[in-house]
């Protein structure tokens, strides 16, 4: 089964015996594409035992092995580290008052403990008008105060029978 391929790849590519390393070795499997005769999908990894590369793995699937077509990418400390970034847009119309507007800050607040050191954080209300509060930054405590500065704006929608009334 393709779901245990990364236990499987862990196994075949560290081994027993692997000599000790500094950094523990990472597996990761991404981009999993399967159809009608053609599994395909990417193997990452990180700090390999000295000897092992992944040009050594091979694959079964259903007690079956399978063809390999491999091709091996090494990335160096010389090679360019793509950019990544993300941008939190978020609701301050006047529905977003009190509680729900807390609910999101402390969310947002979350989500920038947990994120990569490399990826730049902009921060974006969607309320009336949108506003720009931080432009992409890899800062986190400029993204922090931009979301510790969020305020609902405008009425709150009010409710009749029929529903909600803007």
């Amino acid at each position: 089964m393709l779901t245990v391929l990364p236990a499987a790849a862990a196994a075949l590519l560290l081994g027993v015996g692997a000599p000790a390393v500094a950094a523990a070795p990472a597996l990761t499997v991404s981009g999993l594409r399967q159809e009608a005769g053609l599994v395909e999908f990417y193997l990452s990894a990180v700090d390999l035992p000295a000897g092992r590369s992944l040009g050594q793995v091979s694959v079964s699937a259903d007690g079956q092995d399978l063809r390999v077509a491999a091709q091996e990418v090494v990335a160096t400390a010389t090679a360019a580290t793509p950019r990544r970034g993300v941008v939190l847009v978020l609701d301050t119309s006047g529905s977003m008052a009190g509680e729900p507007i807390k609910a999101a800050q402390e969310a947002a607040r979350g989500f920038l403990r947990t994120v990569p050191a490399d990826v730049e954080i902009g921060v974006i209300t969607a309320g009336a008008p949108a506003a720009v509060l931080q432009k992409a930054t890899k800062d986190r405590t400029a993204a922090l105060r931009a979301v510790d500065g969020l305020a609902a704006k405008g009425r709150p929608p009010s409710t009749t029978a029929s529903g909600w009334l803007r």
